[in-house]
């Protein structure tokens, strides 16, 4: 304490250990000088026909037929086995078989205390080894227990990794090609989200023998959240059916008499958009509830059949006026008959009674007439 109260106020640690103890600081940096001359006699040492040497004779002791047997665990108690997943490509998703394939990198660490090679080589800080060694040592066959399909990449050859660390930590690694299960939701499609699962479990081995996780058959889940992109389904699917709406409205601006014409342009759309969900289908499991493309795609039939049902109430409404506009004409016609004939009658009664004064008036004058003519001929008689 009296020391550092001493010591200006800029002084570092280090500096502060030179001053309390410089002795201890020399043995450090001898200790430091000798490990490394130490490293490079090592480096200097381990030659590469060295290194091969000894890995031969690594693989020859370690997996002999007296020591080492595959079929027993490392550990009587189990073995703790880490999972590394690393994901390559994603693609083939299908709503059809609800199933996605992927490519991956599968990585399995454990320890095998029986594989320990540090007294029998300085020079191998770890050993890579192919895929035939493979078969010579103890495995914890974990797979994908829930997977449809799963196969190992063989080009050019099997694409197995094996790296064997010098306490008998050993590093496995695969690269797979997996097709899994999705759990396909359609209520939103296309703006759904789909998940999709992996379960990795030992196929072989139980919980007691082989530690993935805490549960009784010791499942490993990979979960993927795949959000949908729809901007081609906007293109596809929602501009078509809204363009297919806007065209069955046109006819509404046609003269209505243009029934042919109208009727033409609203059916078209109808078909259009019923071909395009037939389309959309095809692509798509049979679910039993609805989806919102469904809403939609009814949505705009339910706008066209309404333009439909607006044309046939027009043309009914047309056909009535026009009928009851007949039947004012009609009567209209009927009454102006009528009415011709009755003052046809009337001048044929007026025509008749002049007829008959015309009658009585030559009647009267023919018998006037012919009192005058006996009048005539009775004076005659009576002058001569």
């Amino acid at each position: 304490m009296v020391v550092n109260s001493l010591l200006p106020n800029i002084l570092n640690v280090a500096q502060i250990v030179n001053i309390v103890s410089p002795p201890i600081v020399e043995t450090i940096r001898n200790k430091k000088e000798t490990e490394n001359d130490e490293i490079l006699n090592y480096k200097k040492e381990c030659t590469p026909e060295l290194i091969a040497l000894q890995s031969s004779q690594i693989l020859n002791n370690i997996f002999r037929d007296d020591l080492y047997d595959k079929h027993l665990t490392p550990d009587p108690l189990g073995v703790n086995v880490s999972i590394e997943l690393a994901l390559q490509t994603f693609y083939d998703i299908s709503e059809l078989s609800a199933s996605f394939t992927a490519d991956v990198l599968m990585s399995q660490i454990w320890l095998d205390r029986r594989l320990r090679y540090t007294h029998l080589g300085s020079c191998i800080e770890n050993m890579t080894l192919s895929s035939v060694i493979v078969e010579r040592f103890w495995q914890p066959f974990v797979c994908f227990v829930n997977s449809k399909k799963s196969e190992l990449h063989v080009s050019p050859s099997p694409n197995t990794f094996v790296l064997i660390y010098p306490n008998g930590t050993v590093w496995m690694n695969y690269r797979l090609r997996v097709e899994g299960p999705c759990y396909v939701d359609l209520w939103l499609y296309p703006f759904n989200e789909e998940e999709c699962e992996l379960v990795l479990e030992s196929y072989a081995y139980n919980a007691a023998n082989v530690r993935l996780m805490w549960r009784d058959w010791n499942p490993l889940t990979v979960n993927f959240l795949l959000t949908r992109q729809f901007g081609v389904y906007l293109f596809q699917m929602y501009f078509p059916a809204q363009t297919a709406v806007a065209m069955s409205w046109i006819p509404f601006f046609l003269d209505y008499r243009s029934l042919p014409a109208r009727i033409t342009l609203s059916v078209s759309a109808l078909m259009s958009i019923t071909f395009q969900y037939g389309n959309i289908l095809k692509s798509l499991p049979r679910v039993s509830y609805v989806m919102s493309v469904d809403v939609w795609i009814f949505g705009s039939i339910a706008f066209i059949a309404s333009s439909l049902i607006e044309l046939a109430i027009v043309g009914h409404l047309h056909r009535k006026y026009r009928s009851r506009n007949f039947r004012r004409k009609s009567t209209l016609l009927l009454e102006q008959e009528q009415d011709m004939l009755h003052s046809i009658s009337q001048s044929d009664a007026a025509i008749n009674i002049s007829m008959q004064i015309l009658k009585i008036i030559c009647l009267k004058i023919a018998k006037l007439h012919q009192k005058i003519i006996d009048k005539k001929s009775m004076v005659m008689e009576l002058l001569c």
